[in-house]
């Protein structure tokens, strides 16, 4: 899996994610209906115009050992990807990443 288009960006797994000035990097796993296993994925943005993080909640590090990905809206242009991506923390309200303008790649974790 390398493609957006082959991923379900709905009850998505979130097994971490890690932010820093110039990239986020989100640890995702997609269920593979060949292999019948999740995929362990990073899909990350990076290079980035612009990017804000929304906690709509408060942080309990419990939440994050239950985190998905519940929404991700994006346009592409040529090389780069804008939009937003929606996260549920466990039971602990929801959180969203909007971007503009990222590089982004998506390869298997090691």
């Amino acid at each position: 899996m390398c493609n957006l288009t082959d991923i379900v960006w709905h009850d998505l797994p979130l097994d971490g994610i890690s932010i820093k000035t110039d990239s986020l990097d989100l640890m995702i796993s997609p269920y593979n209906e060949s292999t019948k296993q999740y995929d362990e994925l990073i899909f990350k943005l990076y290079s980035f115009a612009s990017m804000t993080l929304s906690l709509d909640a408060q942080l309990d590090i419990s939440n994050l050992k239950d985190m998905e990905i519940s929404s991700f809206e994006y346009s592409q242009n040529k090389n780069t990807l804008s939009g937003t991506i929606g996260i549920l923390p466990g039971n602990a309200g929801f959180w969203s990443v909007s971007f503009k303008d990222a590089q982004w790649s998506i390869h298997a974790s090691t």
